[in-house]
């Protein structure tokens, strides 16, 4: 009798053959799904943060629009845009970029330029009169919490394998 941990003769014999891979070989969970150790989700990471940045459009816009009138709905509509935007950019840098190197690069590529264009985007919005700038800049300090909020919840969430080093101590 076989032990439970040990394939029984056909089964050995039919992996053996080739007819099919098993579900660990192939990568799947049996289910033809991915197992949760296999990293992040960056497509449910960018659309929590699209429902964040709605949220922030239809919440700030209704507390700016309360506060300041439609300067206040447009600087909170705005905000929310540029959170939206941003935020957005990392996550579909990190969903499309294929390897950790490749990510690295193009999160460093990406956040960069996306600090420029937020610096032209603020000096041009300096001396506007259809916004209000408290408005503006409480709905994107909103948006940078509610993102570290979801993007900490998905890390330490995440079950990804601790990396290991081969070399002796």
């Amino acid at each position: 009798m076989n032990r439970p941990d040990e394939p029984s003769p056909d089964k050995a014999a039919s992996d053996s053959a080739g007819s099919e891979p098993t579900a660990k070989a192939a990568g799947k969970d049996g289910g033809g799904r991915k197992p949760k150790s296999e990293g992040i989700n960056y497509g449910r990471v960018g659309l929590q943060l699209a429902l964040l940045a709605l949220s922030l459009a239809v919440g700030g816009g209704l507390i700016g629009y309360l506060a300041a009138g439609g300067k206040g709905l447009a600087g909170a509509l705005l905000g929310a845009a540029i959170v939206g935007l941003f935020f957005g950019a990392s996550a579909l840098t990190m969903h499309l970029s294929p390897t950790p190197e490749a990510k690295a690069r193009n999160l460093m590529v990406t956040w960069f330029g996306k600090l420029i264009i937020l610096f032209v985007v603020m000096l041009a919005l300096n001396q506007a009169t259809f916004i209000n700038r408290p408005a503006l800049g409480l709905t994107i300090l909103a948006g940078i919490i509610g993102s570290l909020v979801l993007e900490g919840r998905v890390v330490w969430s995440a079950r990804v394998p601790p990396e290991t080093s081969n070399k002796p101590s």
